[in-house]
Order: structure tokens, then sequence, then C-alpha cells
């Protein structure tokens, strides 16, 4: 009885050493880790991304490569991210038009619930409607009065908001009915 039990330990030993990868993987490893920032170069998903990149490179003293891929309103690189291997070596730095993205742009080549998993909130931002000092306006109010006057006169002369961002979309909504 007791060879059979010290063959069948041997027996379970041998297979056990024997196995091809059978062990644990180590992570992170030589291989870098990209973060794709959703948005191009020299805005604020860019310096945060490059912030943490910086970080976790001393922190961890694993690789940590920016990519930016910017393009309609961060979905471009959303959806490389979403399309990325699922091995941990890709994360992505998206800004609030992640989450309005699937509301204005049909057709997104992933689901941002089902493909994408919210790793942490990394900061908030600020924004704040500004004119030129020499413009007539001291309140958004008087911008408002002023907007239909300023499309009569000239076409070039009218208000226009340059980000499809739901939070300053619903600022100047909220504003404007006031």
């Amino acid at each position: 009885m007791r060879v059979r039990l010290a063959l069948l330990v041997l027996l379970v030993s041998l297979c056990a050493a024997l196995a091809p990868g059978a062990t644990a993987q180590i992570w992170p490893s030589a291989k870098p880790v990209r973060i794709i920032a959703v948005f191009p170069p020299g805005g604020s998903v860019d310096q945060v991304a490059r912030a943490l990149s910086q970080q976790l490179n001393v922190q961890t003293g694993q690789t940590f490569v920016v990519d930016n891929r910017g393009g309609a309103s961060g979905s471009i690189g959303t959806a490389a991210l979403a399309k990325s291997d699922p091995d941990g070596y890709t994360i992505g730095v998206v800004f609030d038009t992640h989450a309005v993205n699937p509301s204005l742009i049909p057709n997104l080549p992933f689901d941002t619930l089902k493909d994408l998993t919210p790793l942490m909130l990394v900061g908030t931002g600020a924004m704040a409607l500004v004119a030129n000092a020499a413009q007539p306006y001291k309140s958004f109010k008087d911008v408002v009065a002023a907007a239909p006057a300023a499309s009569v006169i000239s076409p070039w002369r009218s208000l226009a908001i340059s980000s499809a961002s739901s939070g300053l979309t619903c600022l100047i909504a909220a504003a404007a009915r006031s």
C-alpha cells in the first residue's frame, strides 16, 4: 500500500512538473501597458493620461505608453480600447463625451456598458463661459438676448458651442431658461 501511494505521489509530481504553462504569469511584465487617450495630444485627456503614465511607471517599474487615438468625440479611441486584447495591457482615459456618445453617434462599434469596465474616476473639471472683455455681455442672459440679433445681422457673428459635451449643453440650456 505504501509503495502504491509513493508511486502515485511521484506520478502526480512528475505530471505537475512537466505540465506546460502551469505556472501563473506575472503582470505586468516586460510588455508595455498601453494607455489609450481618446483625444489628440495637448488636451486635458492627453495630460491626464501622461500624468498617470509617468506615475505608474515610477510606482510599478513597468512601462506605460500613451497612445493618442483622437476623433469622433472620443469614440475612435474608445473603439480601439474595446477591441483590444483583454489581457490587461491596454487601458483607456476617456472624457465626459464617453457617457453621451451612444445617444449622439448612431452605430458605435462598441457597447459602452457591455464592452468596457469602469476602473476609477480620475477627476472632474470645471468649465466656464467667458467672453472678450470688450464685448457688452455681463452675464449669460446678455449673451442669450444678443443671440437672435447677432445671427440676423450676420451669420458670421452667430453664437456657437464648440463641444457636444452633455455637461456644457445642459448648463447652457438651464441658464437660457433662467
